[in-house]
């Protein structure tokens, strides 16, 4: 595929075993949000997706006030997971376009 032009591989910040392949199929839904806010602001796309995570997570505190329960504040720590993960696979906010 490399050979083909279908993909693009670049070392990540100089480590030589980190690689990341671009193949311009666009990101996923669950990732748009935060990607448009790293593309806007700068900030790192993990940091962009717990931020996002955490905002959803306080306008359902909002919707549903009493109803809300404590145990979906788990949700957060899940977001967290989920934006390290995030940031240790995008490396960096380079392929935003401008």
């Amino acid at each position: 595929m490399e050979k083909r032009g279908l993909v693009k591989r670049k070392n990540m910040n100089g480590n030589r075993r980190s690689m990341s392949v671009k193949s311009n199929l666009g990101v996923s839904p669950v990732s748009s949000i935060p990607y448009t806010i790293t593309c806007i602001t700068g900030l790192e796309m993990g940091k962009a997706t717990i931020l996002f995570h955490i905002v959803l997570v306080a306008l359902q505190i909002l919707i549903l006030r009493k109803a809300f329960k404590i145990k979906n504040l788990l949700q957060v720590v899940v977001g967290v997971v989920f934006g390290y993960y995030t940031a240790c696979r995008r490396g960096s906010n380079e392929s935003c376009v401008r």
